[in-house]
């Protein structure tokens, strides 16, 4: 997914990858769900943000870092900051915002 063009993060597009990720299974992979959150953090689509993000089944540092920059790009502090409280507990989790 990292292939397809910045510039073409449009929300129709991603959604369209994101029902094919669904539909072949990929979802539980760790990756493909980083990718996900990312692209429609990208094309501003916060609400699918959250429903990617809580079907990873075990999320590592990058998908945390993914979830609160999401967060804090649209403003969603009462979001953020609970994340980040959960993500410093106990890991090695950097944020890169």
């Amino acid at each position: 997914m990292d292939e397809i063009d910045s510039s073409n993060h449009t929300p129709k597009l991603v959604k369209e990858v994101h029902v094919h990720v669904v539909k072949y299974t990929y979802a539980g992979f760790v990756a493909v769900a980083n990718s996900l959150v990312n692209r429609y953090k990208k094309c501003g689509n916060i609400h699918y943000v959250p429903q990617v993000f809580d079907k990873v089944p075990e999320r590592d540092d990058v998908s945390w870092n993914l979830m609160i920059a999401a967060a804090c790009r649209f403003e969603l502090w009462e979001m953020a900051l609970p994340l980040m409280m959960v993500c410093g507990l106990g890991s090695k989790c950097m944020l890169m915002l």
